[in-house]
C-alpha cells in the first residue's frame, strides 16, 4: 500500500471512530453524568469522575470543531485551485492553536487548576523551545505559556517536534500535516524523513515563529529514567553518563532532535521550560484518582540569545546538558509544592 493511500486509510478510520464516540459520549451524557455523580459521592473523590466525563466530552468536541474547521478551511482558502498557501498555513496555524488554547482552558475549568507563570516573558521569536514532558497534558501547556497570553495578531506560531502515534488523533493528522510541524519515530529520536524534515521546521523563522522539542522524547518516569542511564552507562561516552547521572526529575535528553535543530538554527534563540504540576496526570486512572483536581501547575522559562548558544557539536551538547540540569534543580526545589493540590 503506498504512503498516500495509508494515509487515507488511517484518517477514514480514525474521523469515523471518533465521530461515533462523539455521538455516543454526547447522546450518554446525561445518563453518565448522573452514574458518575453516585460514584463519586461513594469514592470522595471530589467528583474526579464526572470531571474527566466532562473532560472527555469537551475533547471529542473539539475534534468535531477541528475535522469540520479544516475542511472549510481546505474550501474556502481555495488551495486546492492554487489559492494563497501562505494564508492556507496561517489559517491551520491558527485552528492548531484554538485547538490546544481551548483543551487547557477547559481542563483548568474543569478539574480546577491553578497555573503560575514565572521566569522571561516569551512574547517574540524566533525561538527554539525545549520543554519537559511528563503527561498527556503537558502537550497542551505550550499554548498557555506562548500563544494564549498574546493576541491572535501576534501570537508565536510553534511548530512541534511530535510522537507519530499521534496522528491516530485526527486533528493532528488533518492539520499537523499541513503545517510545519515533524513527527517522530517513537523510541528511535531520530526525526522522520530526517534532515530534509529538520529544515522544515527550521525554514523562515521570524518573529512569530517558534519550534518546540521535548528533548526527553518521552514521558518521565523513574523507571524510564534509571533505564535510560543504564544504556548510557553502558555506551561508549562515559562524560555522556556522568552528565546524565546527576539527574533526579528528567530524562536524559534525546541528542538527535535537538542538535540537529540546533545545527540548522541560524536566529533563534532558546527557551528551556522547567514545569510542574501535570505529574498526576498521566493516565486516565489518575484523572479518575481526583489527583488532578486542585493542583497547582507551576511553569519557569528562561530565555537565551542566540549568540549565547555554541556552534560547536560537542559544545552544544554540553550546553544542552547544562541547562537540562538547570530544568532538573527547577522541579526539585518547586516540584513538591506544584504536586500539592489548592486547598483555597
Amino acid at each position: 500500500m503506498s504512503k498516500t493511500l495509508k494515509i487515507w486509510a488511517r484518517r477514514c478510520a480514525t474521523v469515523t471512530g471518533y465521530v461515533l464516540a462523539w455521538l455516543m459520549v454526547v447522546a450518554t451524557l446525561p445518563l453518565t453524568l448522573l452514574l458518575a455523580l453516585v460514584v463519586d459521592v461513594i469514592r470522595g473523590n471530589r467528583l474526579a469522575t464526572v470531571r474527566t466525563i466532562l473532560m472527555a466530552a469537551v475533547f471529542l468536541s473539539c475534534e468535531m470543531v477541528g475535522i469540520t474547521t479544516s475542511l472549510l478551511i481546505w474550501l474556502f482558502s481555495f488551495v486546492w485551485l492554487g489559492g494563497d498557501k501562505a494564508r492556507f498555513v496561517r489559517w491551520n496555524f491558527n485552528l492548531q492553536q484554538w485547538w490546544t488554547g481551548t483543551l487547557f482552558g477547559a481542563a483548568q475549568r474543569i478539574y480546577q487548576l491553578k497555573l503560575e507563570i514565572t521566569g522571561d516573558s516569551i512574547e517574540t521569536g524566533p525561538i527554539i523551545v525545549f520543554i519537559r514532558h511528563t503527561s498527556l497534558a503537558d502537550t497542551m501547556l505550550p499554548s498557555a505559556l506562548f500563544s494564549r497570553r498574546q493576541s491572535p495578531r501576534q501570537s508565536l506560531m510553534l511548530r512541534y517536534v511530535l510522537k507519530r502515534e499521534l496522528l491516530w488523533d485526527p486533528c493532528i493528522d488533518i492539520v499537523g500535516n499541513r503545517i510545519p510541524n515533524a513527527f517522530v519515530e517513537r523510541g528511535t529520536g531520530n526525526i522522520a524523513g530526517g534532515i530534509a524534515v529538520v529544515r522544515r521546521l527550521m525554514d523562515g523563522l521570524t518573529e512569530r515563529d517558534g519550534v518546540l522539542i521535548y528533548p526527553e522524547g518521552t514521558r518521565f518516569t523513574p523507571a524510564k529514567l534509571q533505564k535510560s542511564l543504564a544504556k548510557l552507562a553502558a555506551g561508549k561516552d562515559p562524560k555522556l553518563y556522568q552528565k546524565a547521572s546527576v539527574l533526579r526529575h528528567v530524562l536524559p535528553p534525546r541528542l538527535g532532535g535537538p542538535l540537529s535543530i540546533l545545527e540548522l538554527n541560524e536566529n533563534a534563540d532558546a527557551v528551556f521550560c522547567a514545569h510542574a504540576g501535570l505529574e498526576s496526570a498521566v493516565t486516565v486512572g489518575d484523572l479518575l484518582s481526583g489527583k488532578l483536581v486542585g493542583q497547582v501547575i507551576r511553569a519557569h522559562c528562561w530565555r537565551v540569545a542566540f549568540a549565547d548558544i555554541p556552534r560547536d557539536r560537542e559544545a552544544q551538547t554540553d550546553w544542552l546538558y547544562e541547562h537540562w540540569a538547570k530544568v532538573d534543580e527547577w522541579v526539585a526545589t518547586v516540584g513538591q509544592a506544584a504536586s500539592l493540590p489548592d486547598s483555597r
